[in-house]
């Protein structure tokens, strides 16, 4: 997928909804997202510059999870916590 912008995306045709993961891993999830667009989104020769032009903010979202590194680094601040900021065998 030859994109610094955008690490992954999926498409969910039954619910017409697109998940974009980002470089960042946040990931958004954008609602009603006709087939159509999809597919153009998914020819595009850049998909960051798509998104920017066709996706975002013309289509209702919401944050998606976080996800890879972002994700894993947040479980461990939670288990450290969980933990008391220490580490136990």
């Amino acid at each position: 997928m030859a994109s610094h912008a955008i690490r992954s995306y999926s498409y969910d045709p039954e619910r017409t909804e697109l998940t974009v993961t980002f470089a960042s891993d946040r990931s958004y999830i954008y609602s009603l997202v006709p087939p159509s667009v999809f597919a153009a989104f998914e020819a595009a020769g850049s998909k960051g510059a798509f998104h920017n032009k066709h996706i975002r903010e013309r289509f209702p979202h919401r944050k998606g999870p976080l996800g890879g590194e972002a994700a894993a680094g947040l479980r461990e601040a939670l288990r450290a916590s969980a933990l008391g900021g220490s580490r136990r065998s």
